[in-house]
């Protein structure tokens, strides 16, 4: 029998005998209430045991578990860093929270940042997929009962900042330190420093190194190295028959100083700098077409053997550094600016913004660091001593930084093409006034010329001549009636039944006569020429008489609406 059931029926039936009973006055229903009070407290007691038991079992059973699988890998005291500073492996961790507050709130679903998280609301735990909606309604209900959790303990808690001095002693962020060449067996065959660290790995494996090259395949290998390209057999031939010693250091000079060395080795930036002239269409479209002068810059820069700090400078922050000719390194810039541009649509502009802030991040310290930096865009690096706050220290440069374009010439130079351009624009405009004025005399000029242009443009088509034949058969036409070849080819193209602005798309009723009249010819198997002249000059006289009509109305709005309407007019 359990011990409680025990105490209880003690207290129930008390051993003293009947005699021993105190005499009072008082009813023994008033002694009889403090057992009865006891007997109430101990079965509450048992309750509450047992109601805990089963929370701590529903715990086990439904939370535990999820937690384990899906989040301990990154919020658990076995992680290197806890991302966001949270683990989930202890009662108190989930109740203290992490970087973003209490992950739990007991009794608050509401206000528990772990729920949110699992129903994706803001935040997207686990970030492989959402859990099914189950196991959601399961840690729903469990921060609802009060979050009951067994787990206890003092486990020791991962560092959640970072330790710079003992990172510092990894080797890839200590300096190189100078070594002084090893000795070898074989003293004849090196030629540097370099030579007798390979001959003493070499030697330590009781190897030997490989036979020396011939002249013409040693000279192959230099020109591929250094330009990309194969010798020209006069340049073989040259070396092979150079028996001087400085032979080889010839060559390597001529190659050095060949503009193609920029170009073959500029390739191996380009690829870090992630250069080109347009983009994937899954970014917003934008083009590069001066891109190229990034590239020729980079080219420049080794072929100018620019030293690599300034290299890096300049196209890193060129725009802020003091320069006697600023423009002659603006193309540098393009390192960033070459970058890509994502779409800012469905209420996604601030995600596409940090994305390109990424990329510049990402291209800038893996380009010229080897770190991946961007690991720490949602947490502190796990390997390297990269921490969040570094991030979006480095975010928020790019982040003030605008995209422009600038020009790569000397100011003199863009002062000179402004002047140019306005007095092109000057031109232009008394180009434009020279048309207004004149042309309501080249109008009644050409109104006047229309009988020729219809019987000249009859001449063309009857000949039935195509393409390249057509144009030539305009251009003897129009000489022949004096007549100007581009306005003959514009009557062409405008009276043929096959072009679609011309005149059979458009209801233009004083071309109904043109419209018969073309396509009896057509069908006609004989054709009395005076005939057709004659009805074709009925044709033209009306068209002509049309036109008249037509000046004389925009004549008419001319003097009606002044200067706002005479620059159209002129054009139409």
């Amino acid at each position: 029998m359990p011990a409680r059931l025990s105490a209880v029926r003690t207290i129930l039936s008390p051993p003293c005998p009947k005699s021993r009973l105190p005499k009072t006055d008082r009813p023994m229903s008033r002694f009889l209430q403090i057992p009865s009070l006891i007997v109430i407290a101990l079965c509450a007691m048992n309750s509450l045991s047992c109601s805990a038991d089963d929370d701590f079992e529903f715990f086990e059973s439904n939370i535990r578990p999820v937690l384990v699988q899906h989040c301990y890998e990154c919020h658990s005291a076995d992680a290197a860093i806890p991302k966001g500073g949270l683990q989930l492996d202890q009662r108190d961790t989930i109740l203290s929270g992490g970087d973003s507050g209490s992950a739990v709130v007991p009794g608050k679903p509401g206000e528990s940042h772990l729920l949110s998280a699992l129903k994706y609301d803001g935040f997207e735990m686990p970030p492989k997929g959402k859990l099914p909606d189950s196991v959601i309604a399961d840690f729903e209900r469990w921060i609802q009962m009060g979050a009951p959790d067994p787990r206890s303990g003092d486990l020791a808690k991962k560092p959640t900042t970072i330790d710079y001095a003992k990172a510092a002693e990894f080797w890839a962020f200590k300096t190189p330190l100078k070594h002084l060449p090893p000795q070898v067996l074989d003293s004849a065959w090196p030629r540097g420093a370099i030579d007798r660290f390979v001959l003493y790995r070499l030697e330590e494996r009781q190897m030997k190194p490989a036979p020396q090259a011939d002249r013409r395949t040693l000279i192959r290998r230099a020109y591929f190295d250094l330009i990309g390209l194969p010798p020209e057999p006069e340049a073989v031939e040259r070396f092979v028959s150079d028996t001087s010693e400085a032979a080889f250091e010839k060559v390597i000079d001529e190659l050095l100083a060949s503009p193609h060395y920029g170009e073959r080795w500029a390739r191996y930036w380009l690829d870090l700098a992630r250069y080109a002239e347009d983009q994937a269409h899954t970014f917003k479209a934008r083009m590069y077409p001066q891109g190229y002068i990034y590239r020729d810059w980079v080219v420049n820069a080794l072929n100018e053997d620019m030293p690599y700090d300034d290299f890096l400078r300049l196209q890193i922050a060129g725009d802020q550094m003091e320069l006697e000719q600023p423009h002659r390194h603006r193309a540098a810039l393009g390192l960033f600016a070459l970058g890509p541009v994502y779409y800012q649509d469905n209420g996604e502009q601030a995600k596409a913004l940090a994305d390109e802030w990424d990329d510049r991040i990402d291209t800038l310290m893996r380009g010229t660091q080897a770190l991946t930096v961007s690991c720490a865009r949602c947490h502190d690096h796990k390997y390297d001593p990269i921490s969040m706050e570094d991030y979006y220290g480095l975010a928020g440069i790019f982040a003030s930084s605008e995209y422009r374009e600038l020009p790569a010439v000397a100011d003199e130079v863009v002062a000179a093409k402004r002047k140019a351009d306005q007095a092109v624009q000057d031109q232009q405009l008394e180009i434009n006034t020279l048309l207004t004025h004149n042309a309501p005399a080249a109008r009644l000029k050409l109104i006047d010329q229309i009988p020729q242009y219809m019987l000249a443009t009859w001449k063309v088509m009857e000949s039935d001549a195509g393409g390249k034949k057509e144009k030539k058969q305009i251009e003897k036409v129009a000489d022949d009636a004096k007549l100007n070849r581009e306005l003959l080819q514009r009557w062409v193209t405008w009276l043929s039944d096959d072009a679609k602005p011309g005149a059979v798309e458009h209801d233009q009723r004083y071309l109904n006569a043109w419209r018969v009249f073309l396509n009896i010819q057509r069908s006609a198997k004989d054709r009395d020429e005076a005939k057709v002249n004659a009805e074709l000059t009925a044709i033209a006289q009306q068209l002509q008489s049309e036109a008249a009509s037509i000046l004389h109305q925009r004549d008419e709005l001319l003097r009606q609406f002044g200067d706002n309407f005479a620059f159209v007019a002129a054009n139409d």
